[in-house]
């Protein structure tokens, strides 16, 4: 127990996350159509984000086995966006929908993605429907910034188990004197963030169908081509 207490030590890291966020939406829904109403959106948008990590003294030292972050980590990011959609009564029973959005990041550049959408209901029962947009995703905080950590995972050692089962003849784990042959080993693996990572871009459609033959049943089939 002494020699145990010996290399026992606390330790404490200090992790900070923050996010700011204002929107302004306005919308509209009076302008008039021979199909309906046309419905209009439009909106501004900020959103800082930071981040910061600073890992207790020993850890920074290398002292700690099995330790998290070894390094203080600190990431922060603006961004602007600008966003409108609209939806317009083509026909009584045909609605089509367009929308936009425009971003602009402190770290990744501006990036403008569009999406087009039509419904088409010709009666109470049957419900088309088609979307197609694209889509951008930076990476995330915690994917860029922190720092790297190292874990050790126990693993399984087949061989050793195989030949437990043989010399006992039982080839049942007991939980006990077996997992010390089965779980005998341990691989270190090393994980954190890249701050080399790009922004995912995709491009989707999607079409469906909704049935509804009575008032308490309705049957819908949709499919996804997505491409990130």
């Amino acid at each position: 127990e002494a020699t145990l207490d010996s290399i026992r030590r606390s330790t404490k890291d200090v992790g900070t996350s923050e996010m700011t966020q204002a929107s302004f939406t306005v919308s509209n829904s009076s302008i008039s159509l021979p199909a309906g109403n046309l419905g209009l959106a439009f909106g501004l948008e900020y959103r800082g984000e930071e981040i910061s990590n600073t890992p207790d003294a020993q850890s920074i030292a290398g002292e700690i086995f099995n330790s998290g972050s070894r390094s203080e980590v600190k990431g922060d990011r603006d961004i602007y966006a600008v966003y409108g959609e609209a939806v317009a009564p083509l026909l009584d029973d045909l609605t089509m929908t367009l929308a936009v959005r425009h971003e602009d990041y402190s770290d990744f550049g501006q990036t403008t993605n569009p999406k087009i959408g039509f419904r088409w209901q010709p009666n109470d029962w049957f419900l088309a429907r088609a979307n197609w947009g694209t889509g951008f995703r930076a990476p995330g905080m915690m994917e860029l910034y922190l720092d790297d950590a190292v874990a050790f995972n126990q693993y399984r050692d087949y061989t050793r188990c195989a030949q437990y089962d043989a010399a006992t003849a039982s080839g049942v784990n007991d939980g006990t004197e077996q997992d010390s042959y089965c779980f005998s080993g341990y691989n270190q693996t090393n994980f954190g963030s890249n701050p080399d990572l790009n922004p995912e871009e995709s491009e989707s459609m999607s079409v469906g169908m909704v049935f509804s033959p009575t008032d308490t049943m309705t049957v819908s089939f949709d499919l996804w081509d997505i491409e990130i």
